[in-house]
Order: structure tokens, then sequence, then C-alpha cells
């Protein structure tokens, strides 16, 4: 969904082109259910894949067994449907209500998000390499239990290097 997400204004901007060029809605919707239709096919495939190869290493079971075939059809119908709805719905809604120069338009806000404008991650970064220099440079260590000791005292900067380079 995701991935589909993520090509939508592409999509959008191509189908606005076929419409242009005299493609009808019905030809544009048999495109977008066809790029559909490629796309659940080789996620599914691949999906149950990757799950097979995971299952086989880290669980030691054989996923691809007669008794796990209705479950990985199952899977892979769903993913199917998945990927028809996050193409085909957009693609239609847009066929029916945009005219060719909106659709042409660019979704939401061109501008770069106030944190990249601000480099807000690379000051996170900054400031949690220069925590993590200082914690270590004064040789301290984080103990949360230690043994034998009624009190105890806790340096919480020494947990600030971590939660900034998070």
């Amino acid at each position: 969904l995701a991935i589909a997400g993520a090509g939508r204004d592409k999509r959008r901007r191509d189908q606005a082109l076929l419409r242009l060029r005299g493609a009808t809605v019905d030809a544009v919707l048999r495109l977008a259910a066809a790029e559909a239709v490629v796309a659940g096919v080789g996620g599914a495939i691949l999906g149950i894949l990757l799950a097979a190869l995971a299952a086989n290493f880290i669980l030691g079971v054989s996923l691809l067994r007669s008794a796990a075939v209705p479950l990985l059809g199952t899977v892979a119908v769903a993913g199917i449907a998945l990927s028809l709805a996050a193409i085909l719905i957009p693609a239609w809604r847009d066929a029916r209500s945009l005219s060719i120069a909106g659709a042409r338009r660019p979704i939401g806000n061109d501008r770069a998000p106030l944190w990249a404008r601000f480099y807000l991650d690379l000051v996170l970064l900054a400031l949690a390499a220069a925590l993590y220099w200082r914690s270590a440079a004064s040789g301290y260590q984080v103990v949360l239990a230690p043994e034998g000791v009624a009190a105890t005292a806790v340096d919480y900067t020494a947990f600030l290097a971590p939660v900034l380079l998070w």
C-alpha cells in the first residue's frame, strides 16, 4: 500500500497524459488494473518466497508444503486485492472527478517538511555524538542495578545519547 501510494502522483500525471492523447476512461482503468495485478502477483510471489525462506532458516519449518497451500493462496489473493484497491480506486476516482489540467497538478505541498528545512535530523545526530563523547570521556558507565549498593547515582545525560541517535 505504501509503494502504491508513493507512485500515485506519477500515475495520475501519466493517466492525464493518456487522456490528453485520446484514451478513454475505460482504457485508462484497464491499464491501471493491469498494473495493479502485476504488482499484486509479483508482491505475493516475492512475499511468499521470503516468508518460506525465513520460516525455513529461523523456525526450521517448511512453509511450502501441501497443508499450507490454502493459506498461502488466501494470502496471495488478499495481496492482489489490496494491490487492486490501492491502485485502481485512486485511478478511478481521479479519472471520474479531475480534468486533465487538474490531474497534471502535483499532489500535496512541494515544500520540504519543517524538520528537513531546519536540518533537525543532523542537529539531533550531532547532539547524540557530543553527549556520547562527553559521557565516554568521563569514564561513566551505566549501571542500572549494582549489587550490594544501597544507594545509586545515575547520570541521566548518559541516556540522552541513544535517545537522540534514535
